[in-house]
């Protein structure tokens, strides 16, 4: 799903592309129609044409910019999207990730060191899970940079913002639990 202000043109149609481009022709033709005879209007509308050209051709290339960064961005988010399920899954499953506040459980020194091997084992999964996830982010922040108004890269920072505030929210939950 792609998000637009309402000021901003997100299309890539060929027919919209060719209605501005006659319209600019029409503009420029009112323009060199008062003094076609003279050399330096002509070379003035030829420069003015050329002109007209090269914005049309650089719009039409930052709304493909702009179409391929939202793709990239919901692509992420469905990744991401997919790691959280698949995080919650291993919750599940009796994956117990240890956090500061959590006290050790007393088992016997035979017991600890296999769960000492398992936990290393799921540790290095979290952390490829982390890298990746901020690999996403720095990834994101600099396409918002490229593609996005100011604007519209403070909206979308108040978003991601408000999106993490309601993980921690969870993530307090999570820990909070009854514990068996």
């Amino acid at each position: 799903m792609a998000y637009a202000s309402p000021g901003t043109d997100t299309s890539t149609d060929p027919d919209t592309d060719e209605k501005n481009q006659l319209l600019e022709l029409g503009q420029l033709a009112s323009l060199t129609a008062s003094g076609s005879g003279d050399k330096s209007k002509d070379k003035l509308g030829q420069k003015a044409l050329r002109r007209l050209a090269q914005n049309r051709e650089a719009a039409r290339k930052s709304r493909l910019r702009k179409k391929a960064y939202v793709e990239q961005l919901e692509n992420s988010r469905l990744k991401l999207a997919q790691l959280e399920q698949e995080l919650q899954r291993a919750r599940q499953q009796g994956i117990f990730i240890p956090t500061p506040g959590d006290k050790p459980h007393s088992t016997s020194e035979n017991d600890c060191s296999g769960q000492m091997a398992v936990a290393i084992g799921k540790l290095g999964t979290l952390e490829n899970f982390l890298q990746e996830a901020d690999n996403l982010r720095l990834q994101t922040l600099q396409q918002m940079q490229r593609v996005l108004t100011p604007r519209q890269s403070a909206r979308a920072l108040l978003a991601i913002s408000d999106y993490f505030s309601r993980l921690r929210a969870l993530s307090s939950l999570w820990i909070a639990r009854p514990r068996e």
